[in-house]
């Protein structure tokens, strides 16, 4: 595998943009949970779990991430989009905030 094996990334997009950028991470041996408001995202296809979340309200990216079980995302992501709320809510929750 590589270098993130066994690594968990929440990434806070699922648009096309998006699918090369989790097909590296996956090629490193990460998971990746895709969160977007479109529950036809292109990226869900090549995610290990998707949510339907609208990515811009970090609020209901908070409330979401409650309640599931998200102790073993270690990293957030946003990829082809610019959500920086989101992500900063995200990585708080997450306790993840001095991540760079």
């Amino acid at each position: 595998m590589g270098k993130l094996k066994n690594k968990t990334f929440l990434c806070l997009s699922g648009g096309r943009e998006a699918i090369c950028g989790i097909n590296i991470l996956k090629s490193l041996g990460a998971r990746i949970y895709v969160f977007d408001g479109d529950e036809n995202a292109p990226a869900r296809h090549h995610a290990d779990g998707f949510q339907k979340v609208n990515i811009y309200d970090e609020n209901e990216v908070a409330r979401i991430l409650e309640k599931i079980d998200y102790r073993s995302i270690e990293g957030v992501v946003a990829l082809g989009t610019d959500n920086p709320r989101s992500v900063s809510k995200a990585k708080l929750l997450l306790n993840k905030e001095n991540d760079n």
